[in-house]
């Protein structure tokens, strides 16, 4: 999707056409299980939500009637003036969720209970096929005759306000996806006492609920996953159709979009589809492959799928009675060490890429307990920050507040003050030397995690709001007790140790992938990363930067750069300041040792860009696509335009969207 912003600069400044491509960052993964799989014969709903590291996620608690009838709740995640918009039909439940902290870019409410015993999940995001799109285009500001459609940033604050129960809730998004269509394609769970339903919306205004079986297990990345299903019409609305069997509601358009764009696997006369094969993207990626073959064997380590596979069925078989919910925490930290032997990489997102990652944002695992009720429906398990160094804790419906750390919505980093921000530092330290540093974690995260859970009753009734603060910061203390122990291995590490920092890029960055720095023991109290800003095409800057991706400004030794050629089109010219950095030639790569920390490039023929301008960095360590914000995961739309004639500038706005 695309944006175009004119941006005037005065006096003698031209006209700037600024383009900022908005992509989704695909990595979340989701599981269901359902409640004749697991051992207490509760229902399991996870996901973890990826994006990008350094993006805070707080639980929140959202009084009733915090948006009123007749309220306009307005999505700028796409677009601050042009955004769907929604009429609150009646005042609003009371919920919680766990959420972003950058609403100005976003709400991203992600996942909660409402007071009517709903639970909501959402989203996991995916693309359709590009035929698909061609026929029925996702309405996401590009085409600006038309209204942007519904999307991640408002979806679960609409759902939960609003809706009563889970099939409510599918209705109502069906009703929006219909009517005012998606900017995006999304796959989401919504559940209650009676009901699990999982929805894929593929296109513009096609979708597809299913009403998820008991007796099954399902995980689904970043793509659609629904094999073939037979519809039988049953009750039709204005805007949607429930099967005659009550297992399905979909749109009116899903066989008739599918047929013009000639991807239609089925047969419409007998009502059948296969969805992953009429709607997903051509190909399904080696990251979507790894996560979804990964995560199936974490649960069933018997089943038929290797990396081989061209699909991967949606509802999979597993022996009754046996999983749990350690089992669904231990999903959320799968390093791919069941399908290969190689350490899974967390920055390459091209390649095969581990469900328990760098950039997990949060994670999250509802239980609904056997006998659940509208009161209590159940239980939601937490990590803000990633699951790979901290124990999940219950948090409950009802609760009426939560621990201040947990709820800390600054974004600059406060280990300490913050439970994101302390998860955040550990594993920045973690990732300096993974396996000795997780000696540390490990013994102490799965001893609280196991008394947690076997303290839990998921399905006791009443006020639990001073049960969870007790368990949040007993996980807390942990963490700042952790935090203390791996400051000193890291200390160690980077005193001690020789290491190289590589770079993975994305997008306007992706040439510059296998960048890297040779690092000596000694040459800086925090480990380096690299950051490249674009000017354009043939020019930009090259920065170190620490773990948050602020500019190193010491060196105590040089460092040894090496830079892809396939990064340039020809040999660029480096400086360092005004000094013209000797470049050498070894094979596919540049090469230069130096002790500074801040360059320029340009190819001949092009000037360095001038030391007063500004581009948005893609960095190892800083988000992927700004600054801050979500993960949740963030959209980058613009460049901040410096004009020094009369120092007048004008700026392009970042708007945010994610996973």
């Amino acid at each position: 999707m695309e944006k175009i912003a004119k941006v005037l600069l005065i006096l003698m400044l031209t006209v700037a056409l600024v383009l900022g491509t908005v992509t989704t960052a695909k990595a979340c993964t989701g599981l269901l299980i359902g409640s004749d799989l697991t051992e207490d014969g509760s229902t399991i709903i996870t996901r973890t939500e990826d994006l990008e590291v350094n993006h805070n996620k707080i639980y929140m608690i959202h009084e009733a009637g915090k948006h009123k009838k007749g309220e306009v709740i307005k999505d700028v995640s796409y677009d601050e003036e042009k955004g769907y918009e929604f009429t609150m039909p009646h005042d609003s439940f009371r919920y919680t969720s766990v959420s972003d902290t950058t609403p100005e870019y976003g709400i991203f409410d992600e996942a909660g209970f409402n007071d009517q015993g709903l639970i909501a999940d959402m989203t996991v995001s995916a693309s359709c096929h590009e035929k698909v799109q061609e026929v029925d285009p996702y309405l996401d500001g590009s085409d600006e005759s038309k209204p942007i459609g519904i999307s991640e940033g408002v979806i679960t604050t609409v759902v939960l306000s609003t809706a009563s129960t889970a099939r409510e809730g599918i209705q109502l998004v069906a009703n929006e996806v219909a009517t005012k269509g998606t900017a995006e394609g999304n796959a989401f769970v919504l559940a209650d006492k009676d009901e699990v339903w999982y929805m894929e919306v593929y296109s513009g205004h096609q979708f597809l609920a299913m009403k998820y079986p008991k007796d099954k297990f399902s995980v689904f990345p970043n793509s659609f996953w629904i094999n073939e299903v037979t519809l039988e019409k049953g009750e039709e609305t204005d805007n949607y159709i429930t099967s005659k069997d009550d297992n399905y509601i979909y749109s009116k358009g899903i066989f008739e979009t599918a047929k013009k764009a000639g991807t239609l696997v089925g047969d419409e006369k007998k009502g059948v589809i296969d969805l992953f094969a009429s709607y997903s993207e051509e190909t399904l990626s080696d990251s979507n492959k790894s996560r979804a073959c990964s995560g199936i064997l974490a649960i069933n380590p018997d089943a038929k799928v290797s990396m081989d596979s061209q699909t991967y069925d949606f509802l999979q078989d597993a022996p009754q009675r046996k999983l749990t919910v350690k089992d669904a925490m231990n999903f959320t930290r799968n390093r791919l060490e069941n399908i290969t032997e190689e350490e899974a990489n967390d920055r390459g997102r091209d390649s095969l890429y581990p469900i328990g990652n760098r950039n997990t944002m949060e994670s999250h695992i509802f239980q609904i307990p056997a006998n659940a009720s509208k009161e209590e429906p159940g239980v939601m398990w937490l990590t803000l920050g990633s699951p790979l160094v901290q124990p999940y804790v219950p948090y409950y419906p009802n609760q009426t507040a939560a621990i201040p750390e947990v709820q800390n919505p600054t974004n600059d980093p406060e280990p300490g003050k913050s439970h994101y921000w302390t998860v955040m530092d550990i594993l920045h330290m973690v990732e300096a030397n993974r396996k000795d540093m997780m000696e540390i974690i490990r013994p102490e995260v799965e001893k609280l995690e196991n008394e947690l859970i076997a303290k839990t009753d998921i399905a006791a009734k009443g006020d639990r709001t001073e049960e969870n603060k007790k368990d949040a910061q007993q996980a807390f203390d942990l963490l700042k007790d952790l935090h203390g122990k791996v400051q000193v291995k890291y200390d160690e590490f980077l005193k001690d140790q020789d290491y190289t920092s590589v770079f993975y890029g994305r997008r306007k960055t992706a040439d510059f992938t296998n960048m890297s720095i040779a690092v000596p023991k000694g040459t800086a109290d925090t480990y380096l990363n690299l950051s490249v800003s674009p000017e354009d095409e043939k020019s930009g800057k090259i920065e170190i930067v620490d773990n948050y991706g602020n500019p190193v400004e010491k060196l105590a030794n040089e460092v040894l750069f090496s830079l892809p050629k396939s990064a340039f089109a020809d040999k660029p010219e480096i400086k360092a300041g005004d000094q013209v950095v000797e470049l050498k030639e070894d094979g596919d790569k540049y090469t230069f040792s130096t002790d500074q920390t801040a360059f320029t490039y340009a190819v001949a023929g092009e000037e360095a860009p001038a030391e007063t301008s500004e581009a948005p960095a893609e960095s190892s360590a800083a988000p992927a696509e700004s600054s801050s914000s979500s993960g949740v995961p963030t959209w980058l739309i613009g460049l901040i335009v410096l004009g020094a004639v009369v120092g007048g500038y004008a700026a392009y706005k970042n708007s945010k969207k994610k996973k």
